[in-house]
Parts: C-alpha cells; sequence; structure tokens
C-alpha cells in the first residue's frame, strides 16, 4: 500500500500506570492494519500535543512505525508531581516496557527526542529496560546539575526558568488545568512571560515573584543547592555511561549551550559503555545551529546557506530503520562524526572527536595595561609574554556586561559583539590580520591569572571571528564562579587582591579564520542573562537583594600567561 494511503489510528491520553501507582498519559500513534511494530517513544513536559510536530507522526506511522508521544510525570495529562528529572530514570523504564507490551508493538523500542526529550533517553538508557534497543538525543546535557541549571562553570542559567514555564502559556495545551496548583503556574507563566526584562534582574533569586515556592518548589530547590552536591548526583549521566548498552545518535550546534555536554555523552558512551554496541556504533553531528531542532539555515545574525540544514526526522528514521526494522542503511558504514566547518561553511566527515590531528596551541593575552574596550591596546599572540602590566577593569554588578548587545535578548546563535566591545569593563585582545587561513576545530580552554577585589566574581571568556569589515562573530563562550575553581561542590572563598589561576571550558568549535580576518579573545566578569550576575559578596545563591563592584584584574607576564588554548588543524 503507498505510504499516503496508509490508515493512521491516533488514541488520546492513553494511560500506563507507573510503578509507584501514577498515571502518566500518551497519545499513539499507530496503523490501522493490524500487525506488530517498531515504536519511537517520546517523553516531554513540554505538552504531547504539538511537541513532537518535527517527528511528522502521522508521516512516520506511514513508515511502519508507532509513534508513542508521553507527558512527563506532573505536566498536562500525566498525574504526579512535577520535579523534573526526578522520577524520570524510573518512569522512563516503565514507559518503555509498556510500549514493548502492547499488542501492536513487536518488542522493539527507541527514542527521538531533543533537548529534555534527548536528556530523558540517556535517563532510560541508564535504567537498561530489556526492549530499548537504540536512543536518538538530540542537543542534550550530561549533568542536569552542571550542565542545565547551572552552566559547568558554576552559573546560574537564567534562561532555565523561563523555558520551563513556556509550556503553560500556550492556552490550547490546558489538559492539566485540573491538577492542583496547574492555575496558579498558568498565572506565573503569563506574568514572566509580559515582564521578563524585569525578572532577569530581580534580586534577590530566593524570593522570586513569578515562582513562588508553592508553585514552583523545584525551582527552589535548585536556588538551595547551588553547589554540585549529593542532590545532583542522580541526574549526572556522564557518571553512568557504564550503565548505558544502547547504541546512540547525537545531534547538536556549536552555537547550543549544551554542545559541550552533548559531546561528552558522545565521547563517554564511546570510552564506558556497557556493550560493544554502545561503544562501537555511537554517531555524531555537529551543525552551525542554536538550541532547537535544526530546521532553518539562519542561527542568530548568520545565514549559513541551504546546506546548514539536516533533515532531523530523515536522520533519526535513517538511524531506526537499522536499528528496530534490520535495514541496511549503511548508516554504520560511515564515519562516527560528521560537522559543519564555520567561515568555511561545509560538512566533513571526521573519524573521531576531537579531530586526532589538531595542534592545541596557546594563544596570550598581551597588551601595554589597557586593553579595555576593541580601541584598546590588547593583542592577541603566539607569542608568551614577557614583563607586562595586568589589564583592570571595574566590574558592577547594577550594569553587568550583557551577553549579547540587546541586554535583554536571548543569546540565541552567532551575534555581532561589536557594541559590548564598546564598554570599559571588557577587555579585548585581538590577533593582527591573518596572513593565512586558520582552522580551529575541537575544545576550546581558557586559562586565566586573575585577581579580585571580591570575596566571589565570575571570569567570563569569548572566542570570536572578525572580519575585515569589523562584523565579529561569536564562536564560543565560557565562565566560571570563583568560589568553584578548586571544586563545584565544595566553594571556597576568594582572599582580595591574591593572583589564582582559573581553567574555563569553553563551547567547542569548528571554524575556519579566513585570511584577513582575526582571532579575537573577550574577558569580562559577567554574560547577563546568560547566567545570573555574580553580586561578588561571597553570600549565598539567591540571598543577596544587591550586589557591590569590584575591581578584577587579568595578569599575563612570564609567570603568569593567560591564554586560550585553540584547537588548531593543520591545513
Amino acid at each position: 500500500m503507498p505510504p499516503d494511503e496508509f490508515p493512521v489510528l491516533v488514541e488520546k491520553n492513553v494511560p500506563t500506570r507507573t510503578r509507584d501507582g501514577v498515571i502518566l498519559r500518551s497519545d499513539v500513534y499507530r496503523p490501522v492494519i493490524e500487525g506488530r511494530y517498531p515504536v519511537l517513544l517520546g517523553r516531554t513536559h513540554y505538552g504531547k500535543q504539538a511537541w513532537g510536530d518535527w517527528i511528522a507522526p502521522h508521516d512516520t506511522v506511514r513508515q511502519r512505525y508507532v509513534v508513542v508521544i508521553n507527558d512527563m510525570r506532573g505536566q498536562f495529562a500525566s498525574e504526579g508531581e512535577f520535579d523534573p528529572f526526578v522520577t524520570d530514570t524510573d518512569d522512563s523504564y516503565d514507559v518503555v516496557e509498556w510500549c514493548a507490551a502492547q499488542p501492536w508493538s513487536d518488542g522493539k523500542v527507541g527514542m527521538f527526542g531533543s533537548s529534555s526529550g534527548g536528556f530523558v533517553q540517556l535517563l532510560a538508557a541508564m535504567s537498561q529496560p530489556p526492549h530499548l534497543v537504540a536512543i536518538a538525543p538530540m542537543q542534550s546535557w550530561s549533568s542536569f546539575g552542571r550542565g542545565n541549571v547551572y552552566d559547568p562553570g558554576g552559573g546560574y542559567t537564567m534562561l532555565q526558568w523561563w523555558a520551563l514555564l513556556q509550556a503553560n502559556i500556550d492556552p490550547e495545551h490546558r489538559l492539566g488545568e485540573g491538577r492542583a496548583g496547574y492555575p496558579a503556574l498558568r498565572v506565573a507563566a503569563a506574568r514572566a512571560e509580559h515582564e521578563i526584562s524585569r525578572w532577569y534582574r530581580h534580586l534577590p533569586l530566593a524570593d522570586f515573584p513569578p515562582l513562588p515556592r508553592e508553585v514552583a518548589p523545584w525551582y527552589h530547590r535548585w536556588v538551595d543547592h547551588a553547589d554540585d552536591d549529593d542532590y545532583w548526583a542522580a541526574l549526572d549521566a556522564s557518571a553512568h555511561y557504564q550503565r548505558i548498552r544502547t547504541p546512540a545518535l547525537h545531534l547538536v550546534g556549536w552555537f547550543d549551550r549544551f554542545s559541550v555536554g552533548t559531546l561528552r555523552n558522545y565521547t563517554g558512551i564511546l570510552e564506558r559503555g556497557a556493550t560493544p554496541a554502545a561503544r562501537a556504533h555511537a554517531k555524531l553531528v555537529i551543525g552551525p545551529w542554536p538550541h532547537g531542532v535544526p530546521v532553518r539555515t539562519t542561527s542568530g545574525d548568520r545565514h549559513f546557506g541551504p546546506a546548514a540544514s539536516v533533515d532531523a526526522r530523515a536522520l533519526v528514521l535513517r538511524w531506526y530503520d537499522h536499528w528496530l526494522k534490520g535495514i541496511d542503511t549503511g548508516m554504520l558504514d560511515e564515519p562516527g562524526v560528521r560537522l559543519y566547518v564555520l567561515g568555511e561553511d561545509v560538512w566533513r566527515d571526521e573519524p573521531q572527536w576531537p579531530p586526532a590531528r589538531a595542534r592545541y596551541t596557546p594563544y596570550y593575552l598581551r597588551s601595554g595595561g589597557r586593553a579595555n574596550t576593541r580601541a584598546g591596546d590588547g593583542r592577541l599572540s603566539t607569542e608568551p609574554p614577557g614583563r607586562e602590566p595586568a589589564d583592570s577593569y571595574l566590574y558592577d554588578p547594577a550594569d553587568p556586561t550583557p551577553s549579547v548587545a540587546d541586554r535583554m535578548a536571548r543569546p540565541d546563535g552567532p551575534t555581532d559583539q561589536g557594541g559590548i566591545e564598546d564598554r570599559e569593563d571588557v577587555l579585548v585582545f585581538s590577533t593582527p590580520p591573518l596572513e593565512r587561513d586558520v582552522e580551529v576545530t575541537g575544545p576550546v580552554v581558557a586559562r586565566l591569572w586573575a585577581s579580585s577585589g571580591a570575596p566571589d566574581t565570575d571570569w567570563a571568556v569569548k572566542l570570536c571571528d572578525v572580519y575585515p569589515d569589523g562584523y565579529v562573530l561569536r564562536l564560543s563562550d565560557g565562565m566560571i564562579r570563583a568560589r568553584y575553581r578548586q571544586s563545584q561542590s565544595r566553594p571556597v572563598a576568594l582572599e582580595p587582591g591574591r593572583v589564582e589561576e582559573y581553567v574555563i571550558e569553553m563551547l567547542p568549535t569548528s571554524n575556519l579564520f579566513r585570511r584577513g580576518h582575526r582571532i579575537r579573545v573577550e574577558v569580562a566578569s559577567a554574560s547577563f542573562p546568560a547566567f545570573d550576575r555574580n553580586t561578588n559578596t561571597g553570600n549565598p545563591l539567591g540571598a543577596d537583594h544587591a550586589g557591590v563592584p569590584a575591581v578584577q584584574l587579568i595578569h599575563h607576564n612570564a609567570e603568569r600567561p593567560s591564554h586560550v588554548v585553540l584547537p588548531v588543524v593543520p591545513r
């Protein structure tokens, strides 16, 4: 029967009872024609009605699959208390096994989904349900604590609370209204939507009007656990790769904050997965996208051309045609990594990540002590410094350095940093115009020697490509909260004025810096509102109503050679 004539049956709010008696509900899309089919399962807290649009459930059923989209616990049609991911290891096991036991199932289950729908796949794989054959986590993190709610460097991710409210704004998604507290949550969501700039700036974080404790206890638990303590341990997939038995297809964008976690998941399962299939058959696709399913070729204020898009649905179905149907799609014969080289704007296959031929090259921060703004004397050089004065600036939490020039905009994709570089609280270090092309592909790390007049502060670093016309393309960034310089679980206050070394993991990248372009590094003490601004007091997160300014020094001399390490790929 031709696919366009293949009849599809849709069953709404089909119940599944978990091991602790909670009812989770799913929409099931399946063939009308009786038979047993492989199952593709997606689990979401954003509402199953529209969340799976990109997988095109009706069209996917016509490819002889059953598609199940499940509301996670406490969201929309599902019962229970919403506490993101706390019960989803067990819940995912139960839903997978329920799918496998249905009369329309052939017993083989794969999962799909991005962001939280990707992370829940990792939790499912960690629980080892017998009928989960493979996973395809897109744009996900490796740890919910240090990787989503908090940056790996320790800063609180300001956008996270807003993302979890968005699902409650759509007036068509009203299935959860019978739950206790749901009307209040909708009011909070609507209030936050209309006053988003105000709430980004609100202090203290522990007293947050859009999310009172009785409406969103999960938010307050996050703020109460600012350290990487035992509260987060069960939600750290990177500590449990040895439990993952299933091969995984990973997809992420260079401009996605979760690229660090996705790449860690890819390499971690390759090295420590529980089965030969998990270790040998992982796939990774990295493109020029921000967070979200890659259905567009524009990212931030850049257009990468028609080749930049990927048909995520076709990729996932090709993956599952192999693992669930036994069709030789040729996918396992292809190199493990497919990446998009920015600047050159081409796709390239690699046998591994990071490329083994990359040469990790220090680019040193240099100046005569006045690197403030792009008009300053900051230089970036492969030659180490000698005797040079430190650069200084005043960081004021009342006016934090913005993530993008429009300070309240989401830092979504590559954006021109030019306006930010006119601020006195931004140090700018640039190479001269390049005499030849330089490719940088791999992880990026900054090593700063710095001191502050405060007992706690932040250091934020960006890597940029400066075009001949002055456009400044943000490629990579990273931050570290000073109290976590020794350990993310055991904060240690600063001794004001004492110089210490900071190692900052930045977003990975692949970029061809063209001849005539310049490589640039920015250093500041905030990237707001991507992360909360450090109040500089050393008090617990969420306690302060206001911050205090501090004088910051970045040192670069023979004894303290601040630099970034770039993975230069020979050409």
